[in-house]
Order: structure tokens, then sequence, then C-alpha cells
């Protein structure tokens, strides 16, 4: 999508990561489903930026490889946990993997979201390709039925680089609202999805939203069966509930069973 390879390929961005560690509530709560069947089998951890789902995820199996586009990424988190196969890789190409290779996927911290609706497709054809027959996909989106903020809100004045002073505060807001002055006249609005310039990285970036029913059609039109969804609090998200209070959302499926 438009300027964001080069947006998460900014030094600093990969500084911002570099300090998260374990996982989630809700990928607590999705693991828990799965543990068992999951346990001791092939892991693909994709988007794996500076390696914060590493250990949880290679403490379910020794057998796991991480991958992430970004060089800058890729190299915090090999020197974050050295000897670990850590590769960099463009999740739209999975090629280099067998069919069927893994028994659980994981693309955390909205990562799918980066790019743009066909890509989207393609990503999803390729994991379900190396998923297992009865492996598990685990992933978050952004959820549409979040208000996004504008940059003009005062409230995001007061977050941007709040250690800084007075001024650098201003001047970061100042180019949060240059940023997506720049950036709008390319958001969407489709049906089923959106894409937005939201406020991650203070307006740095382009990213797709879409809501909880449309994202589990999708995930079905992929040839994965019905998901699990989950809030950021790790509470499952029934049918017809739109988690409106919930930024992001995730969710579990297996393969279609024939």
């Amino acid at each position: 999508m438009r300027d964001n390879r080069s947006a998460w390929s900014a030094p600093r961005v990969a500084q911002n990561y570099l300090h998260d560690e374990g996982l989630q509530a809700p990928e607590k709560a999705a693991l828990a489903l799965v543990g068992d069947r999951v346990h001791n089998r092939p892991i693909l951890d994709i988007g794996v930026g500076t390696g914060r789902t590493t250990a949880a995820l290679r403490a379910i199996s020794s057998d796991y490889v991480g991958v992430d586009f970004s060089a800058d990424m890729v190299d915090a988190c090999r020197i974050r946990h050295p000897g670990v196969d850590i590769r960099q890789m463009d999740a739209r190409d999975l090629s280099v993997f067998p069919d069927r290779r893994f028994g659980l996927v994981v693309f955390a911290y909205n990562g799918i979201d980066y790019v743009g609706h066909a890509d989207r497709l393609r990503m999803l054809a390729g994991i379900e390709r190396v998923l297992a027959d009865d492996g598990w996909l685990l992933f978050s989106s952004h959820n549409r039925a979040v208000r996004v903020r504008r940059p003009w809100a005062l409230s995001l004045l007061r977050q941007v680089n709040p250690p800084m002073g007075k001024a650098r505060r201003l001047a970061g807001w100042l180019v949060g609202i240059a940023r997506h002055l720049s950036r709008r006249p390319f958001e969407q609005a489709r049906p089923d999805h959106a894409i937005v310039n939201d406020d991650g990285e203070n307006f740095r970036f382009m990213t797709y939203y879409i809501d909880v029913a449309s994202q589990r059609a999708q995930l079905e039109r992929a040839g994965f069966g019905p998901a699990a969804a989950f809030d950021l609090h790790g509470r499952a998200i029934g049918p017809g509930e739109t988690a409106a209070d919930s930024a992001w959302v995730y969710y579990l499926a297996g393969k279609a069973r024939a």
C-alpha cells in the first residue's frame, strides 16, 4: 500500500517496538483454545517485528520461523533472539514453504492491514496453502466499527511525544496533520472494508479496516472455517456483535473442512 513499506522501514519505527514482549490477552485467549492441537507443531510467525511473540510461541514449539519484510525489524529480532530462524520475507510470497507445512500461523499486530485489498487476499491464500489441514491461523485486524481519530483532534496534541517539551509536541502534531493531508486523498471506503490514514506512528500509514462480520466472511471465502473473534480484553465476540469499543479484533480460524 502507498508509502507503508518505507514507513515501516524507518529506523525510529523499529525502535518503538523494541521493548514490547509477550502475548496480549486476546492472543492468550485464542491460543488457550487450540494449545493442545498446536503443541510441538511447526509455527510461522509473520510480521514478527522485533520479536514480541517469539519467546511465547517458541515455548509452544521449537519448530519456529519468524518473518518480516523490514530489514531493521529483522535485525532487531535476531539480536533479541540469537540463533532463532528469523527471515526477511514478504508475506505476499510464501513460496519458499511447502504446502501444509505449519500447524499454526500467527500474523500479529495487525500486520495484514498494511497492504491493499488484493494483496490481503493474496496473503490469506498463501497462508491457507502453507497451513496444515488441521492447522490454525491467528491474526489481528483494525476494527471498522471504531471511529478513527483525525490529526487535528486536541487529544492527539497531548499524546504526541509526551515526554518532550510543548514546542516539540506542537511540532509533532503539525507533522501529523501534514502527513494526513497528503495521504487523505488515497483513503477508500468500500462496502466490506475501508483504507484509512489513521493515527498509527503519527499518521505514517494507510491502514485497512474491516468489521467483524466482513472479516469472518472474507476468511470463509479464502478457504477457512468459521472464525472465533476476540476483543482487546480477550473476550469472545459473538455473532452479530461489533466490538465497537475494541480498536483491534483478533481472529482464530482453522481450515474449512471438506
